[in-house]
């Protein structure tokens, strides 16, 4: 199934509604500004089983480099998220203004650039470094962060990976993570590129790497399915804007398909890419795309976008699915989510 928005002819409706901006709720200490104008593209009324038609859209953070890789902690009740150009990663806490959580986030195997995506695994934090070019655990507490690492996995058949973009657990421990050259100066021509792809990897709870494909120009954001049955990966190229799937079974992923292509619905109006992707408890996808988020049913069909002003890059949910946080270009967004019955 291979689906555009142009073939899709989307738009069902298209609903604008206006929030104020710098506007202050009565039980927030500190004034919190608010995105102007917020629009939908609706395929499916469902789409608001998740998102209010007057949904609020708080800016959390502002003044970044390039904001990437939200992680929930529950812990800490706080935020994690990347500032990739600037190597930092920054935290938020409700009722405090975002700070500096950790400097020199992305290892320095060859370059400055910063973390992106993040992981929470066994209470500790693991990060999917550009400027080291590995996956890597901090060796610190969450509480008290270093840039101390220890890495977990930075080569394929003696060479170096590329840049490790984002990465999700399986339920049986096992990893799964993308790696364009995003983290590389001149990307696929680059002098200190060693691999002539940009793979899909499975990272063994046995320490066995696993390339899945190669066949993907720019695999980015990356999910497994509640069910563990399928692994759906966005592709994050200008050319092939596309998300796609593909059942895993064993070491091995078959019957790929693209089930949503937004190639045509890239232009100056639309910003961003496919990137990064979420599933929700109830199944359905959550995923940033060209013009803002878009959300997909259990079975891959697309509901509507909720359209931001804003290349968006990445997302998480909250530990009860209340939030969402969205990083979107120099900031970090958050709006509420429906429970599901």
């Amino acid at each position: 199934m291979n689906i555009s928005l142009r073939t899709l002819s989307l738009v069902l409706f298209s609903l604008t509604l206006l929030s104020c901006n710098n506007k202050t709720k009565d039980n927030e200490a500190n004034t919190s500004a608010y995105l102007d104008d917020i629009s939908f593209v609706i395929n499916d009324p469902s789409f608001f089983n998740y998102i209010s038609e007057d949904v609020e859209i708080e800016i959390l953070a502002t003044g970044h480099g390039w904001t990437e890789g939200p992680v929930w902690v529950d812990s800490e009740s706080m935020l994690l998220y990347s500032d990739i150009p600037n190597n930092n990663i920054y935290s938020w806490k409700q009722g405090k203004e975002a700070s500096l959580y950790l400097a020199g986030a992305g290892g320095d195997y060859n370059s400055n650039e910063g973390s992106n995506g993040l992981l929470i695994h066994n209470n500790k934090l693991l990060l999917c470094q550009h400027g080291a070019r590995q996956l890597a655990y901090m060796d610190a507490p969450l509480d008290s962060p270093s840039d101390s690492f220890t890495s977990v996995i930075s080569t394929y058949n003696g060479k170096r990976l590329n840049s490790p973009n984002d990465a999700t657990i399986a339920k049986n421990g096992d990893l799964y993570f993308t790696d364009p050259p995003y983290g590389l100066s001149n990307q696929d021509q680059d002098t200190f590129k060693e691999l002539s792809y940009n793979g899909i990897y499975r990272y063994t709870s046995n320490k066995a790497l696993i390339l899945l494909t190669d066949k993907l120009t720019r695999p980015n954001g990356i999910a497994i399915t509640n069910d563990q049955k399928r692994l759906i990966v966005s592709n994050s190229d200008r050319k092939s804007a596309q998300w796609h799937s593909y059942d895993i079974e064993g070491d091995s992923l078959v019957n790929h398909a693209v089930f949503f292509d937004a190639t045509d619905n890239i232009s100056q109006d639309n910003p961003g890419l496919p990137d990064g992707l979420k599933i929700h408890s109830s199944g359905a996808l959550f995923a940033t795309g060209p013009g803002g988020l878009y959300i997909f049913s259990k079975e891959l069909a697309l509901l509507g976008i909720l359209k931001l002003d804003r290349a968006s890059s990445n997302l998480a949910f909250d530990t009860n699915e209340e939030n969402l946080f969205i990083t979107a270009d120099d900031v970090v967004l958050r709006l509420s989510i429906k429970a599901i019955d």
